[in-house]
């Protein structure tokens, strides 16, 4: 019997200059003003490939689960928490980026407070099930 193929991370973008020209300098202020703060902010990810967006909504879900949405069942990781709700995040857009602290990466709750009080200044969102989410929904 063949032993199954490794799935391979597709590659994570995480240039400020990867989202959409009207959004780089929203970032960037959010980015000062979190320093400004005391937070230690990094941009984790912006652009998203279609292949990174079926990768990372694979994990946590089983084959059969990627079947009804048709998505290569390649992309099932079940043994993993679910990371992704969505087909469509708007990182595909170029109108998202997830920002994390990083000496504590996603482990800071005042971090995503502070991060969603910074995002409203500048008129983007973040979602509530993930806070290091910034979005622009223009």
């Amino acid at each position: 019997m063949a032993k199954p193929k490794t799935l391979i991370e597709p590659r994570r973008y995480d240039l400020i200059e990867e989202t959409a020209s009207y959004l780089h300098q929203r970032i960037r202020n959010i980015l000062n003003r979190m320093r400004a703060r005391g937070f230690d902010p990094q941009v984790w990810e912006t652009y998203r490939t279609q292949e990174r967006q079926w990768y990372l909504y694979g994990k946590g879900r089983t084959a059969a689960q990627l079947k009804r949405p048709h998505v290569d069942v390649k992309y099932a990781q079940q043994q993993l928490n679910v990371v992704s709700n969505t087909l469509n995040a708007l990182h595909r857009k170029r109108k998202a980026a997830d920002i994390v602290s990083k000496s504590r990466l996603w482990n800071w709750p005042e971090f995503y407070v502070a991060l969603k009080q910074e995002a409203e200044r500048e008129g983007m969102h973040t979602l509530g099930f993930e806070g290091c989410h910034v979005e622009w929904r223009g």
